[in-house]
Formats: C-alpha cells, structure tokens, sequence
C-alpha cells in the first residue's frame, strides 16, 4: 500500500471509506491475480514432471547411449588436445597475465574453449528438441 500511495495511486490520510475501500480492493485484486498466476506456473511445472499422471517412483533406469558414448569420446578428445597442446599459462598476482596467443597454444585455447561450452552447446540441443516436441501436441 505504501507503494501504491507514493505514486499517487493509494489511499491518503482523509480519504472517504468508499475510497479506502476501493484502493483495498484493487490491492485485493493484484495480489489474487499474483497467486493465482503464481499457482498455474507451479501446477505446469508438477504436470512436467509427472506429478498426477501416475504412481511415482524414484527409481529410473538410465541406459548407456550411443549419443552418450559420442559426448564421452568428444570430451576426451577435447581434454586430449588441452593437455597436449594447451601449453599456455595465467598468473594473478595483483595483475593478471595472460600469455599470448600463438601457435600450439591457440589450439589448446580453442580446445578448451569448445570444452567450456558443451553444456551451452547441449542445453540449446535439448531447448530446441523440446520446442519441436512441444510445437507437435
């Protein structure tokens, strides 16, 4: 309410009842609409993640994919290729040097640089497969 009055929107200090009254009621009204929309966001959520479709159970079974096997091996060689030909050093003592990139290290660079945005690179696979999947229902 204090908000709402500092911008001339409350009710003020010798206002009639049916002023105070309808200021309170469209405060009333706000805050039923936040919980109400606040309510539909939490109940979309549980439905996503199976709440009230079946018997829960924590237990699932995750199996070895060939797609799993790919990022594994992918990973490695990543890792391979910054150990072997990252050959670049950082310090931090008041000022931060970085050593130049050239040669053999811009490619341990660019290795771990790719090592860096698996997850980004991931998440937006699985936000576009889901909004394929969704556009679909």
């Amino acid at each position: 309410a204090g908000a709402r009055k500092s911008i001339g929107k409350g009710a003020a200090e010798g206002d009639t009842a049916k002023e105070k009254l309808t200021d309170g009621m469209a405060i009333l009204g706000a805050l039923t609409s936040w919980a109400l929309e606040g309510s539909i966001v939490t109940a979309d959520s549980m439905r996503s993640r199976g709440y009230g479709t079946a018997k829960r159970s924590s237990f699932q079974i995750y199996r070895l994919t060939g797609e799993d096997l790919r990022l594994f091996v992918w990973m490695g060689l990543l890792l391979a290729a910054l150990l072997f030909l990252g050959n670049t050093q950082s310090h931090f003592t008041p000022v931060l040097e970085i050593a130049p990139v050239q040669g053999q290290n811009a490619l341990g660079l660019a290795a771990y640089g790719a090592f860096a945005l698996l997850p980004t690179a991931l998440h937006t696979k699985e936000a576009i497969a889901w909004h394929i999947s969704r556009s679909g229902i």
